[in-house]
C-alpha cells in the first residue's frame, strides 16, 4: 500500500475512534439518574424472579422428601434464599452441588440481598414506576403490587419457619406446600390475566 495513503487510512481510523468516544461521552453525561434507577429496579426484579425459582423448587424437595432431616435442610435454604446472610433466620450452609449447578444452568445469581430486603428497595422506589409502565398505569397500581409481593415473601417466610418446628413429616410439608403457594404466586407468570402484583407480572409492565 502507498505510503501515503496507508497515513490517510490509519488517520482515518484514529478519528472514527476519537468520534466514537466522544459519542460514548456524551451517551454517559446524558445518562439521568431516572435511567440508573430503572436499570437497578430491573437488576433487583431479575435477581427476585431467579430467587424464587430456587424457593419454589427447594418446596417441592420439602414437600417429596421422605427424610425430616433432608426437609429440614431444603427449609433451611430457602430461609436464607428470603432473608439473606443478615436475617433473623439464617444459618451458614455447605454449597450443594446440585443447587449450585442448577442455578448456574437457569443463570441465577444467588448472591446479593435477601427476597424480603429486595422487596423493601422496590417499595421505596414503586411510587415511581408508572412512568416506565404502559401509559394510563395509576401511580397508585404499582405501589400495591409491591406490596403484595411483599405480602407473599412474608407467608413464605412464616411458613417455612413454622415448617422448622414439627417433626412429623407429613405436618412440615402440609407448611412447605403453602410456602410453595405463595412463592409461586409471588413469581408469577406471563399470561395468567389479572394479576395483583408478581415479580414477573411488574418485570412485563416494566420492560
Amino acid at each position: 500500500m502507498n505510503e501515503r495513503i496507508r497515513r490517510w487510512v490509519v488517520l482515518g481510523l484514529a478519528m472514527s475512534l476519537l468520534i466514537c468516544a466522544g459519542f460514548w461521552g456524551v451517551a454517559q453525561e446524558n445518562a439521568t439518574p431516572e435511567d440508573a434507577e430503572y436499570k437497578a429496579v430491573i437488576a433487583i426484579l431479575c435477581h427476585m424472579s431467579g430467587n424464587l425459582r430456587l424457593v419454589r423448587m427447594l418446596a417441592s424437595y420439602a414437600v417429596l422428601s421422605p427424610i425430616r432431616n433432608d426437609q429440614r435442610l431444603y427449609t433451611q435454604c430457602i430461609l436464607n434464599f428470603l432473608e439473606g446472610e443478615h436475617g433473623k433466620h439464617y444459618v451458614a450452609l455447605p454449597v450443594r452441588s446440585d443447587l449450585a449447578e442448577t442455578a448456574a444452568l437457569w443463570g441465577i445469581s444467588t448472591d446479593g440481598p435477601g427476597l424480603i430486603e429486595s422487596a423493601r428497595v422496590l417499595s421505596a422506589s414503586a411510587a415511581r414506576f408508572n412512568r416506565w409502565m404502559f401509559p394510563g398505569v395509576s401511580p397508585e397500581q404499582p405501589v400495591y403490587e409491591v406490596k403484595n409481593i411483599a405480602f407473599l415473601l412474608a407467608a413464605v417466610l412464616e411458613e417455612a419457619v413454622l415448617s422448622l418446628k414439627p417433626r412429623s413429616i407429613e405436618e412440615a410439608a402440609d407448611h412447605m406446600r403453602r410456602a410453595y403457594a405463595y412463592a409461586f404466586t409471588a413469581l408469577g407468570g406471563v399470561g395468567t390475566g389479572v394479576n395483583p402484583g408478581s415479580v414477573t407480572g411488574l418485570l412485563v409492565e416494566l420492560k
